[in-house]
């Protein structure tokens, strides 16, 4: 069964006013915890239909045992309780990308501490 965290929101609004109706790309890396398989319980069950890796390789995992997930969604309380449920110490590197406007890409890290 997959989860579909689709929110209330269809569009959003940058730092600069400008209204956007595309999905921000969102990526974090999640690690295994002591007690829950939490990767293998991501894949199994996404979070969204847009979420990658959908298959595990060895080599997705990093040296701390960390693999990062992509999404492209609304930034909503949904998407924010569900990160939250993982768990602050499994979960890192939160990342919003989306195109701004001087047509660059940006990233943003600080999200971090929306999150938790």
């Amino acid at each position: 069964m997959e989860t579909l965290i689709g929110g209330i929101y269809t569009s959003w609004e940058d730092e600069n006013g400008k209204w956007s109706s595309d999905p921000e790309k969102v990526s974090f890396k999640v690690k295994n915890g002591k007690r829950y398989n939490n990767i293998d319980y991501l894949v199994s069950d996404p979070i969204h239909a847009s979420q990658t890796p959908k298959d595990l390789t060895p080599e997705m995992f990093d040296k701390d045992g960390y693999v990062e997930f992509e999404l492209e969604v609304f930034l909503d309380s949904d998407l924010v309780r569900k990160l939250r449920s993982i768990g602050n110490h499994n979960l890192k590197d939160i990342k919003l990308r989306y195109i701004g406007v001087n047509g660059l890409v940006n990233c943003r890290s600080y999200y971090s501490n929306f999150f938790f």
